[in-house]
């Protein structure tokens, strides 16, 4: 939500800090931004978020794979007692 919600209150931001220079001689400035600083954290968080899970997920693909890559060969091994279809 955040990485389109973001950057639209970072945009609508600066165009009500414009506004508010313009016409209010100031007043409401505070407000866009902190409009624009939250639209700016909000984007950032999900962004890492989004990219966190993208190689969380990634990671763990890869450790099933590994875990389903030993073979039967007749030989337990004790460091991958799980994992080891012979144990």
């Amino acid at each position: 939500m955040g990485l389109i919600a973001g950057p639209i209150a970072i945009v609508l931001g600066f165009l009500g800090r414009k506004k508010a220079n313009e016409e209010m001689a100031g007043n409401g400035a505070g407000m866009a931004l902190a409009g624009i600083i939250t639209g700016a954290l909000g984007f950032a968080v999900s962004l890492v978020f989004v990219l966190f899970t993208f190689v969380f997920t990634e990671s763990v693909v890869n450790e099933l794979d590994d875990i389903n890559s030993d073979p039967s060969d007749g030989i337990c091994n004790e460091d991958r007692y799980w994992q080891d279809p012979d144990c």
